[in-house]
């Protein structure tokens, strides 16, 4: 009985996936939309990549330090977890795009590890006239892509976030920040502003000074550039502003 049982398990996640065996690799996260195709920004949800495997094991990885195996069916264009399930809109041999829409209606893009790979290389042929002198050295704009990363922090949107924990809570309050990290990890031309402080200087002063010895510089083909970050934080979650 336990054989046949298995058997028919096995024949049925067959089934499953003839139509969509491009599934089974792995998935990395390239954006997250709501159901009007606003992106989401600024959330650990926009940094999960994904391994689905033919053994019906799914592994998550929020990021290098969180780790996650998951069971999953495929039934249908439905993908079942133990907690939650993911329709699948649309799945080719490089891209993916899941939809959850329980709680509310979220769009998971991702690309396979070569169409990424491909994406990063036209993202940096891409980047050659986006950048400006300072100085007399080339400074690129950083990218929700490509950015300088900070030591200790899985990324810069919970450095901003941990910095401003009471104007996190506070509607209405505009942070913006804008300065270069340098190929040498150091910090030029910084300034702010904080719209919530009658008297922001004092504050402003401060988290350019812990900014500090803290930075790692954005590499473009696997060499240390001079990137401008331009940082807005609202209630709603911390973003890059756009060259």
């Amino acid at each position: 009985m336990n054989k046949l049982f298995f058997f028919l398990l096995a024949s049925t996640f067959q089934i499953s996936f003839s139509q969509d065996s491009s599934l089974l690799q792995s998935w990395i996260m390239n954006g997250v939309f709501d159901c009007s195709a606003k992106e989401i920004d600024g959330s650990a949800e926009t940094h999960w990549n994904v391994t689905f495997k033919p053994d019906g094991i799914a592994s998550i990885i929020v990021d290098k330090n969180l780790k996650t195996d998951k069971s999953f069916i495929v039934e249908g264009n439905v993908i079942k977890m133990p907690t939650i399930n993911y329709e699948i809109l649309k799945v080719t041999q490089d891209s993916l795009i899941l939809l959850y829409n329980k709680e509310r209606c979220v769009k998971y893009t991702f690309l396979s590890e070569s169409a990424k790979e491909k994406s990063k290389t036209d993202l940096l042929k891409s980047m050659n006239n986006k950048s400006f002198l300072y100085m007399g050295d080339t400074v690129y704009f950083a990218t929700n892509n490509n950015y300088p990363k900070i030591k200790g922090y899985s990324s810069y949107h919970e450095y901003f976030i941990k910095a401003f924990p009471h104007t996190g809570k506070t509607e209405g309050c505009l942070i913006l920040f804008q300065f270069i990290v340098s190929k040498n990890g150091e910090i030029l031309n910084a300034k702010g502003s904080i719209s919530c402080l009658h008297d922001d200087s004092k504050l402003v002063s401060e988290i350019i000074e812990g900014m500090k010895n803290i930075w790692e510089p954005m590499q473009l083909d696997g060499k240390p550039v001079n990137a401008l970050m331009r940082i807005r934080y609202t209630h709603g979650g911390v973003t890059l502003i756009k060259q």
